[in-house]
This record gives C-alpha cells, structure tokens and sequence, in this order.
C-alpha cells in the first residue's frame, strides 16, 4: 500500500483543504460583513436625523461586533493553524492580518464605540453624527485586513 493512499494521509490531506477554504471563507465574510457596514449602512445613517441616526447605529453595531470580533478571531487561528500544518509562512500573513482588527478596533474604534453608547438618542446632536463619521472612517481600516487577508488567503490556496 503507498503512502499516499493511507487512511490517515487522505484523512489530514481532506482536513488542510477543508481549513485552508475556512480561512478563505472567514475571512472573506469578514470583508463582506465591514465592506456592507462602509458602502451601504452608514450612507443610510446619513439620512436619518441625529437621534435615529445614533438609535441605527447602536442597533448595527450591537449585532455586528460579536459576528466580526469571533470571525477575526477564529480566522485568526484557523489561518496560524495552517502555516504549522503546510509550513507555508503566507497563512500567517492572512491569519495576522485578521488577528489586526481585534488591537486595532480596541484602540481606535472602541473608544468612539463607547462614546455613542453612552449617548443617549434623544441628546444626540451635530456632535454624534460626526462621531458616526469618524467611526466609519476608522471601520474602513478594519474593511481593508480583510479584503486585504481574503486576497492572501486566496493567494495562498491557489499556488
């Protein structure tokens, strides 16, 4: 019996293709996900007045962090997993740049997050709707890693 046509072999070959599409796939949902929250929620908000437009945003936001926190995350390790098991150092590449927007979005967006938060919606104003601004602004990095580890990703699978 060859070496290649062990069970075992077949089975792990089958289990590093099938992580290698869930890298790709968390990644690119990912990028989805941030990409629809730049291109088509927040010109929404823009039309909206102040206090629905904060109402809107809280609303998104609630829903969306814990979808992209765990794809990020998850990405993350499906992708470091991958450079261990096909000593290819690009998945690590792809897996850092999803592991990015977790420091990134404590640093940079979190503290915008918790500013609207505390807003409540009647008392939002000129000022909230230039938070929202901000926000998306900084969100859009977060659209870049992952478009941006999707293409490594891709990259990655296809060579």
């Amino acid at each position: 019996m060859s070496y290649y046509t062990t069970p075992i072999y077949t089975e792990q070959c089958r289990c590093v293709q099938f992580s290698k599409f869930v890298a790709l796939a968390g990644s690119t949902a990912f990028a989805s996900i941030s990409l629809y929250v730049n291109a088509v929620e927040h010109p929404a908000l823009q039309t909206l007045d102040d206090s629905n437009a904060l109402q809107h945003w809280k609303a998104m936001y609630s829903r969306a962090a814990p979808i992209q926190a765990s794809l990020a995350l998850f990405t993350s390790f499906v992708g470091t997993g991958m450079t261990y098991r096909t000593g290819d150092k690009i998945w690590l590449v792809g897996a850092g740049l999803m592991f990015l927007n977790l420091p990134y979005t404590f640093i940079f967006i979190m503290p915008i997050n918790k500013k609207l938060n505390a807003t409540a919606n009647e008392k939002a104003g000129p000022g909230t709707r230039t938070l929202i601004s901000k926000w998306n602004s900084r969100h859009a990095i977060r659209s870049i890693f992952g478009v941006a580890a999707a293409g490594v990703f891709m990259y990655a699978l296809m060579k």
